[in-house]
């Protein structure tokens, strides 16, 4: 009996060192798969090539470790013939794989979360990953300018306002949307019970549509991305969350200020907010409610017109960047080594390094900076938004400062005679004319003398910031001159071609002729259209490009436009001899 006890005891103690040996080998095999193995380019960031084969990309969608995607081959495009391939690549083994593919298909198709969506002239075709059609709607008007959505189990139509539901390849109208506003469909977000549709108006504002409960609410913030639970709209001030699966609403203070992250996405507990800026390169990842931020450099997906698209689940970020070629980039979250910066303290950094940056202009040159509501003061023909974007504010002031540097503080001080208390910069968001008859509409920067000030008031979210202060200091320079009893400039005229006149209107229509579209540079007179406008247009914008630049001004190229640049630097010179010792007109040979 013991005997049989013993050898009993031993099997079981067998089988149990066999089924842990088995365990951890599954164990082990399971973690040595769950190895991301694209190449690494840096750290935590791994780049797989989607083997597109130079064809169209129609839609990518991530499931758990497998990425799907649908290429398109343009057959015959005259007759909108496509052939179509559904790919998958998975991100441990990085293999590509061919699922299903459809030939000679005389639609144009998108992949879907669950479906891939085809549409010509006349039917509306629903297909599986399999290629087997699961729906499919024909009309006998033409289909390519309506909008199809899933709805519940079936499809809906979307025309002008009105809704209608597809049901047996029949339309059955189902409700009109409550609104005189014209409103165009821009996304969707489709629950398990409900769709949310977002419209945008004629003026750009937009709204999400509750198609359940019939309900339109305007979106206050103007910008968006869509992330897994539904939208994220944001502005330089607030970013809201609409997570639709959840029926949850969250509103956080944007504490980065940016209002152009181009695109980016949100974890699946709405707390970890992916943002990735295509102009600066870079990805924060902040956590909306420890107010912290992590700030990746991703130069390594930089190209000339990066296209990028963000999806995250637990462990790791994805990034699809179109370029040339189609990369797709996975971000290893739970590797990720990035020192955690708290936005308290960052704001507070950026808010003193602004102030800073402020007083060092104004001890240096003499220039009195206004920001934020500082800005935005009854202006008599325009009117400003107030902009609160610290990191903005504080590039710009960078790239102001480098023009500033290019004077001498003389200069600025002249500013000061004749009883005006100097040059005054508003540094503000958009600028809107008070009569779009006379004026620009929503001009970059305007210059004007009010209340004993010189002041130029400038749009800081234009790209050519340099250029424009640059062109509004010549404006303010014959300003200047002018309430000395000074008039500059008296032979510019007679640098024109013979027989020209000024527009004297900024909204009379111009022509392009004796610009630089020219093709004769014998020809070329002015910069462009613009120039036409007024005479005192027409030397800012030859300054501007004059000023800004470091070495080989554009004016160097024609003929005509480097004797205006001279006769700017010989006029300017006279009045400001000091001029002479900067580097103002270095870029002028």
């Amino acid at each position: 009996m013991k005997k049989n006890i013993a050898l009993l005891m031993s099997i079981i103690a067998l089988i149990s060192l066999l089924f842990f040996l088995r365990v951890q080998t599954t164990k082990n095999h399971i973690e040595k798969e769950n190895v991301l193995n694209g190449t690494q380019v840096s750290e935590a960031l791994y780049r797989y090539d989607l083997e597109t084969e130079n064809q169209t990309v129609n839609g990518i969608i991530v499931k758990n470790s497998e990425v799907y995607y649908l290429l398109m081959d343009v057959i015959d495009e005259n007759n909108g013939i496509y052939n179509y391939k559904l790919k998958k690549l998975d991100i441990y083994v990085n293999e590509v794989t061919e699922e299903k593919g459809k030939e000679n298909v005389n639609s144009y198709c998108n992949l879907t979360e669950e479906n891939i969506e085809c549409i010509n002239s006349n039917t509306f075709t629903v297909y599986n990953y399999n290629f087997e059609e699961i729906f499919s709607y024909s009309s006998l008007v033409d289909n390519t300018e309506n909008t199809y959505l899933p709805y519940k189990d079936i499809y809906i139509l979307l025309e002008n306002n009105n809704l209608s539901l597809i049901i047996n390849n029949n339309l059955e109208p189902y409700r009109k949307i409550k609104t005189d506003l014209t409103l165009y469909y821009e996304n969707s977000f489709l629950t398990s019970d409900n769709t949310y549709i977002l419209f945008i108006d004629e003026e750009g504002a937009k709204y999400l549509y509750d198609v359940n409960e019939d309900i339109l609410t305007k979106i206050e913030e103007l910008n968006y991305f869509k992330y897994e639970n539904g939208f994220v709209f944001y502005d330089e001030e607030n970013i809201k969350v609409y997570d639709l699966k959840n029926d949850l609403e969250y509103t956080y203070d944007n504490d980065l200020q940016k209002n152009y992250f181009y695109t980016g996405t949100l974890s699946n507990d709405n707390k970890n907010l992916y943002l990735y800026d295509l102009i600066e390169n870079k990805l924060w990842i902040e956590n909306l409610d420890e107010k912290t931020m992590q700030e990746l450099d991703s130069t390594i997906m930089s190209s000339d017109n990066p296209i990028a698209t963000l999806k995250t689940d637990e462990d790791y970020l994805y990034i699809y960047v179109l370029q040339d070629e189609f990369n797709f980039y996975v971000l290893d979250l739970k590797n990720l080594n990035l020192p955690k910066i708290d936005l308290t303290e960052y704001k507070d950094e950026l808010t003193k390094k602004i102030d800073d940056k402020i007083a060092e202009i104004k001890d240096t040159y003499n220039v009195n900076v206004n920001i934020k509501e500082d800005a935005v003061i009854k202006f008599p023909d325009f009117s400003a938004e107030v902009l609160n974007n610290n990191e903005l504010i504080l590039e710009s002031l960078t790239k102001i400062e480098k023009i500033l540097s290019k004077y001498d503080k003389e200069f600025f001080d002249s500013f000061y005679d004749q009883g005006f208390d100097g040059l005054n910069l508003y540094l503000t968001g958009t600028l809107t004319p008070s009569d779009y008859e006379t004026q620009v509409s929503n001009p970059a920067a305007y210059s004007l003398t009010y209340q004993g000030k010189y002041m130029i008031a400038i749009d800081l979210n234009q790209s050519n910031l340099e250029e424009l202060l640059c062109h509004e200091l010549l404006h303010n320079l014959e300003f200047n001159l002018n309430n000395k009893g000074i008039y500059p400039f008296s032979n510019w005229t007679s640098l024109n071609p013979i027989g020209f006149s000024y527009d004297n209107s900024y909204t009379s229509s111009s022509t392009n002729n004796y610009t630089i579209l020219e093709e004769n540079k014998e020809n070329v007179y002015f910069i462009d259209y613009y120039s036409h406008t007024y005479e005192t247009e027409d030397r800012a914008r030859v300054f501007e490009n004059i000023c800004a630049c470091d070495s080989d001004s554009i004016v160097n190229d024609y003929p005509n436009l480097y004797k205006k640049g001279s006769y700017l630097k010989e006029e300017i010179t006279k009045y400001f001899p000091n001029l002479n010792n900067t580097s103002l007109f270095n870029s002028l040979n």
